[in-house]
């Protein structure tokens, strides 16, 4: 079979009607099967049905178009209080003929609510070894008596350069603002520019037909009772079948180290206690939303604290 191409004619004013179907069966063909699910694309919690469309899918978009993402406009902004914002303005270029199909904008600020604060906590690295006890202990069974019998009062750990060792961690739990500010300045930088490329991606390729702009990064807007889960994100089926997703899902959040085990232990104990299919979607839905803002949190303080 011949090597299918997506041809634009550069000598019209506008573009015929066969070249607009090709460049919508080219990406009707990439969204029904090479873009993944919470990898290229994702429902997010509480912004409708319509998919988001994340870079690594913008990526994989681009190059099958063959557009290159050119920054073509940077404006940074001096906030009071040392904070920032970033406007960044791209230009989606095909490569072969050297055309613009597009351009994206993004706008990203450290007053943004992931940037701006941080939890009140207070951590000493006591500098003892996990002892083996607590790795030998099932993870489902580290409640926080548990934990703080092996660990001592407040007790949680850290892995650092020399291996595993034993934390003590205290503090309101409430948010307060980030001392440390400027440590984010790259970070938003980075969000602004994936922010305009994301934007752009969809502009040049008429993708919103399929994607949202980048709402991922205001899902930390919601809150616990507000969060409506999609029926695209969890097929309904038994609570029982719901329970175990819900647990395996707080068993990948523990393992990847994005939440503590005493969250974990919350989570499960939650999932356990929920017996309608309506009540366990939104535990899984409140667990999609932790997972989301945890890896905001890292990128954003670049903390791996468990």
């Amino acid at each position: 079979m011949a090597e299918e191409k997506t041809i634009v004619r550069r000598d019209a004013d506008f573009m015929s009607l066969e070249d607009i179907k090709a460049r919508a069966h080219a990406l009707k063909e990439m969204v029904g099967n090479l873009l993944v699910k919470d990898q290229d694309f994702g429902v997010i919690p509480g912004t409708g049905s319509k998919p988001t469309l994340l870079q690594p899918g913008a990526q994989k978009i681009d190059t099958r178009f063959r557009l290159a993402c050119r920054t073509k406009d940077i404006i940074e902004k001096e906030l009071p209080a040392a904070h920032r914002e970033y406007r960044i303005v791209v230009e989606m270029i095909h490569i072969p003929t050297g055309d613009v199909w597009g351009e994206g904008v993004g706008i990203c600020s450290t007053m943004e609510s992931k940037y701006r604060y941080r939890e009140d906590k207070r951590e000493e690295d006591t500098g003892q070894p996990v002892p083996k006890e607590y790795w030998d202990t099932p993870k489902e069974s580290r409640t926080k008596e548990v934990r703080e019998r092996i660990l001592g009062p407040h007790g949680f750990i850290k892995k650092g350069p020399d291996g595993w060792t034993i934390i003590r961690r205290e503090g309101t739990g409430e948010k307060v603002e980030n001392p440390d500010i400027a440590d984010t300045y790259n970070t938003v930088f980075k969000m602004c520019f994936k922010r305009a490329h994301v934007c752009g991606t969809i502009n040049a390729t008429a993708a919103s037909d399929f994607f949202t702009q980048d709402v991922e990064d205001f899902t930390g807007t919601s809150t616990r009772d507000d969060v409506v889960l999609d029926a695209k994100i969890v097929d309904e089926t038994t609570p029982e079948g719901l329970r175990k997703e819900a647990i395996t899902l707080a068993t990948m959040l523990s393992d990847a180290k994005l939440i503590s085990d005493e969250e974990y232990e919350e989570m499960v104990k939650t999932a356990r206690a929920r017996k309608s299919v309506d009540t366990l979607q939104k535990v899984i839905a409140r667990i999609r939303e932790i997972k989301r803002e945890r890896e905001d949190k890292a990128v954003a303080s670049g903390e791996m604290v468990y």
